[in-house]
């Protein structure tokens, strides 16, 4: 599987397949989107908002791309382990 984020486009290649195949779209005014992040920044650093995007989001996106990344090899699935910080814990 893989994302474009400049397209929005998701594609997926099965085993066997040479082509891949889009499975997603999302067209979006590239502008707008980078406008959005930067105004909840301002209003998160500035105490009106929470993020939009926690570090915690951040670590679990991590915690899929090291599955996808262990998993790729053989093509097996690969389980994801849910990270302390979910429990409340610290790092």
């Amino acid at each position: 599987m893989r994302w474009n984020g400049l397209t929005g486009s998701i594609d997926q290649i099965r085993p066997g397949e040479k082509e891949w195949n889009q499975i997603f779209l999302h067209k979006a005014d590239p502008v707008e989107t980078y406008i959005s992040e930067w105004e909840n920044f301002v209003e998160t650093i500035g105490g009106l908002k929470p993020p939009l995007v926690t570090g915690l989001d951040g670590l679990r996106a991590l915690e899929v791309i090291e599955a996808a990344r262990r998993s790729a090899p053989t093509g097996n699935q690969t389980m994801i382990e849910r990270s302390n910080l979910e429990n409340g814990n610290n790092l």
